[in-house]
């Protein structure tokens, strides 16, 4: 038996809320494509704002030079190119500036629910070996949320659209959020 383990995988498991009512996205469902979306419904670009915003007081986003490359009401993608300073002794990305876009993704995609969220535990898959100058992109999108905790799935790819890791966040709205 190996002690030197401190906890097993987790497997990837989505619980379904059961005292939550269904949203109001839900009910559009049925609607016709072309049909206009509710006054109340955030575009895009509101969306994107929101996210810039947290962008450009995040420090460790703007020294590593993460890029926002795309907000929809349910993703956040980011991008960042890889660097000879990013890489490991065997001479590509190290995981931990996988795991920086990663997070940060998570973050970005968590501040559309309108709260700042703090990853509290991940489980990274590093799936294969990422060389210098590759471009990666992380999308971020939101498994389920329940009370002030919430678990989200990022995929990072290259710029060859092979997946390269994937990364699952538990996280926690901050006590001072909305």
């Amino acid at each position: 038996m190996n002690h030197n383990s401190t906890t097993p995988p987790v497997p990837p498991i989505e619980f379904a809320p059961q005292s939550e009512t269904p949203r109001a996205a839900s009910t559009t469902e049925s609607a016709p494509h072309n049909a206009t979306p509710p006054a109340s419904a955030p575009q895009e670009a509101e969306l994107r704002e929101l996210v810039l915003a947290v962008y450009h007081r995040d420090p460790a986003a703007l020294a590593a030079q993460i890029e926002v490359a795309e907000v929809r009401a349910d993703s956040v993608t980011l991008t960042r190119r890889v660097t000879p300073d990013m890489l490991n002794g065997h001479r590509v990305l190290h995981g931990g500036h996988l795991f920086l876009l990663a997070d940060t993704a998570f973050a970005y995609r968590m501040a559309l629910t309108g709260a700042d969220y703090l990853s509290r535990s991940a489980e990274i898959i590093f799936i294969a070996p990422v060389p210098p100058g590759a471009l990666i992109s992380a999308t971020a999108q939101l498994r389920t949320q329940f009370g002030r905790n919430a678990i989200c799935d990022v995929q990072v790819t290259d710029d060859s659209g092979a997946v390269v890791g994937e990364v699952r966040v538990n996280g926690v709205a901050a006590r001072n959020s909305a």
